[in-house]
């Protein structure tokens, strides 16, 4: 009997130290949100060196993304599986921008994209709500921060 309440004692010891690890991040957020370029492909966003926000908006009805890589204004399909991503061929406006480094990594990138994972993380009074476009390696090529909701 000793024994039995020692095992449960450790179990419950093991079971809240794993609890605090997970405290304040929760991955279940939806996609669709209206999310804004923080990163992408290791490089950050300077959003006061672009003409317009790098963000993009997922719309669940219609199966359909749009938003601006910066310079153009972009849409497209999408397919989601659970955390499967996928982006369809896209269309955009044409505009020339000074800089379209960041633009035409943009429209490479999506084609790259096989997942994503959404957080929200509590870092003291910070609230943090991420999503990440990774590739079919699990590695991150975009990486947004929420924008504002539009649907939870």
């Amino acid at each position: 009997m000793r024994n039995l309440i020692l095992l449960l004692f450790a179990i419950m010891i093991i079971s809240c130290g794993n609890q605090k690890k997970l405290v304040g991040v929760q991955t279940n957020i939806s996609i669709y949100h209206q999310w804004e370029l923080a990163n992408i492909e290791g490089e950050n966003i300077d959003k006061n060196a672009m003409p317009k926000l790098v963000q993009i908006t997922f719309n669940e009805e219609e199966n359909r993304f749009f938003g601006s890589d910066g310079c153009n204004q972009v849409s497209g399909g999408f397919e989601i599986n659970q955390n499967s991503l996928k982006f369809g061929p896209s269309m955009g406006t044409k505009m020339a921008c000074m800089d379209m480094h960041i633009p035409d990594l943009f429209g490479q990138t999506l084609s790259k994209v096989n997942s994503f994972k959404t957080k929200k993380i509590k870092n003291g009074e910070v609230l943090e709500t991420t999503l990440e476009l990774l590739d079919k390696d699990g590695q991150i090529l975009m990486l947004f921060e929420l924008k504002s909701f539009s649907k939870d």
